[in-house]
C-alpha cells in the first residue's frame, strides 16, 4: 500500500542585522520555515505575522526550495527604549492545526550587546554570534572570542583561540576552528569588541554550546530505477 507523508512544519528564527549601519536604527529579523512535505508558496506566506508595538511588519519571502522558505521581517525600527517584536505562526493555511509565538527583543539604540551564540554545524562548521549593532571591521578578535575543549568529567583540554579564524558580516561574527569539533565546549566573548562607531562591548558572556560530528549521506547519482540483481550482479552508483 501507499502513504503520503504528513504535513508538519517548523519554524526557526535566526536573528537580527541593521540596514542602515551609519543611525543603526532600521532592522530586519530573519529565519525559515520548513515544511515536512512541499506546500504552495502563497500558503506558507500566510502562516507567519509581526508586529512591533501593534504595528504590522512587512515580511519578504525567498522560496529557495521546494520546503525551506526562508523569510525576512523588515523595517524593525530600534528606538531610545527597547521594544520587542512579536512574531505569530498558523498551520491553518498549509492544513498543519499547530499555533505558536516568539518575542524577539529589540535593544534600546547605544545598548550594545549580544543577542545569541549557537553553532551551525553544516554544510561547513563554524560559530555564529549576533550582536545587537554591527562589528567594527578589520579590529583583531584575537583573545576576544575563545572556545575552550571539549568538556569532559568537569576538565577541558585547553583553550583554542590560536586556531579560530574569524570573519565579520555586519552584525555577525562567525569563528571558525581549524579542525572540526565535537562534543560539550564553552564559547567566551570577552567586553572590548567594538561595534561600527567604536564603542566596546561592557559586559563578556560564556555559553555552552554542542558541536556535532558531520552526519555521514548518500546522494543517487543520475536517473532511473533499481532494477533485481543479476549473477554478475549490478553496478549502483552513488555520491
Amino acid at each position: 500500500y501507499f502513504s503520503t507523508l504528513k504535513q508538519d512544519y517548523s519554524v526557526y528564527i535566526d536573528g537580527m542585522k541593521t540596514t542602515d549601519k551609519k543611525n543603526m536604527i532600521w532592522q530586519r529579523v530573519s529565519g525559515m520555515i520548513v515544511t515536512a512535505d512541499n506546500a504552495e508558496n502563497d500558503a506558507v506566506e500566510k502562516i507567519l505575522t509581526a508586529t512591533q508595538e501593534g504595528k504590522k511588519l512587512k515580511v519578504l519571502w525567498e522560496h529557495a526550495e521546494e520546503n525551506k522558505h526562508k523569510f525576512v521581517i523588515d523595517s524593525v525600527e530600534r528606538k531610545e527604549k527597547s521594544t520587542e517584536v512579536l512574531i505569530k505562526w498558523n498551520g491553518n493555511s498549509i492544513g498543519v492545526d499547530m499555533n505558536n509565538s516568539q518575542v524577539f527583543a529589540i535593544p534600546a539604540l547605544g545598548d550594545f550587546k549580544i543577542m545569541d551564540i549557537k553553532v551551525v554545524n553544516e554544510p561547513e562548521q563554524y560559530v555564529s554570534i549576533m550582536f545587537s549593532d554591527p562589528i567594527l571591521e578589520n579590529q583583531n578578535l584575537s583573545g576576544l572570542i575563545t572556545i575552550n575543549g571539549a568538556v569532559s568529567g568537569g576538565n577541558t583540554n585547553g583553550v583554542l583561540n590560536e586556531n579560530i579564524k574569524f570573519s565579520i558580516d555586519g552584525n555577525e561574527v562567525k569563528g571558525y576552528a581549524s579542525n572540526r569539533l565535537s562534543g560539550i565546549r564553552n564559547v567566551n566573548v570577552e567586553a572590548g569588541i567594538k561595534n561600527i562607531l567604536g564603542y566596546p562591548l561592557k559586559e563578556k558572556m560564556t555559553i555552552e554550546v554542542r558541536f556535532e560530528e558531520l552526519k555521514p549521506q548518500v546522494k543517487l547519482v543520475g536517473k532511473g530505477v533499481i532494477l533485481p540483481s543479476t549473477e554478475q550482479g549490478f553496478v549502483f552508483p552513488f555520491q
